[in-house]
């Protein structure tokens, strides 16, 4: 992944009176950077760059969050590698019945 594929993920760029730096991927999966005022772009393209793993890897657990909730709200939900049509029963105060 390039850096401009990074850039399309950010969501926003935080400036403050603060001393260091801090990344967030947001529950909708896009990045949230927060830096010091003084920091240039440059400054923050080696962030990204230095972090580029780290991000990626919760970027991509996030995104598997996110399409696992949409699976499980068209009642299809993965399991063990597979994905299962479930079907909500009420049966003995119980919500959901697998079999």
């Amino acid at each position: 992944m390039i850096m401009d594929d990074l850039n399309q993920i950010i969501d926003k760029i935080i400036r403050s009176d603060r001393r260091t730096c801090a990344l967030e991927i947001n529950k909708q999966g896009r990045l949230i950077i927060r830096v010091p005022k003084f920091f240039s772009q440059n400054d923050i393209n080696k962030i990204l760059d230095d972090k580029r793993k780290w991000i990626l890897s919760h970027y991509n657990s996030s995104i598997d969050k996110i399409n696992e909730a949409k699976s499980i709200k068209e009642n299809k939900v993965f399991y063990r590698g597979s994905l299962l049509e479930i079907e909500f029963v009420k049966l003995n105060n119980y919500l959901l019945k697998f079999e």
